[in-house]
């Protein structure tokens, strides 16, 4: 017998549709915004990360497995949005279909375009003060002030190091 608010399509796409359901829905839990929060694994194990599962042999992302179960196919060239923009959001009214320009423009209508840099970047190993003095210092196959010499001191690759001599990072300053 088949779940009547289950899509066509997710009969077709998964062996076990009704399983995949539970399985997905069991584990969204409702916020008081309205998102229906993902609460299993997710990308980068980051806290507002992308929800992931493990079903029928493939790692897929939580709010597309909601989409292809109760909407149905996901078109070539279309990607599953968040109207909320909370990445572990399953919330079936808060999801549409957008091209990758509409998930661009998305972001910079709601502010979201000016990523963090420099300093802000949580992994970042330098301070404008360290960069402009490690492009003052620099000398070609110098075997003290080199790119492989100030990558070994400052804890980079030498590809990092030359991004950084040239310009390529921290391009601002």
């Amino acid at each position: 017998m088949s779940n009547p608010c289950l899509s066509s399509f997710a009969y077709r796409f998964f062996k076990d549709a009704e399983k995949v359901a539970q399985r997905v829905l069991s584990r969204l839990e409702k916020q008081s915004n309205g998102c229906w929060e993902w609460q299993g694994a997710r990308i980068n194990k980051a806290p507002y990360g992308y929800g992931e599962m493990h079903t029928e042999g493939k790692v897929m992302l939580t709010h597309r497995l909601v989409w292809l179960l109760l909407v149905g196919e996901i078109p070539n060239g279309l990607h599953v949005l968040h109207h909320c923009d909370n990445p572990p959001c399953g919330a079936l009214p808060h999801l549409f279909l957008g091209t990758p320009l509409d998930n661009a423009l998305d972001k910079v209508r709601k502010g979201r375009d000016n990523p963090p840099r420099g300093e802000a970047v949580w992994t970042a190993k330098l301070t404008p003060a360290k960069v402009i003095a490690i492009r003052a210092r620099f000398k070609p196959w110098s075997k003290t002030d080199g790119v492989a010499a100030m990558a070994r001191e400052f804890g980079f690759s030498e590809t990092g190091m030359r991004a950084v001599i040239k310009g390529g990072a921290w391009a601002w300053l």
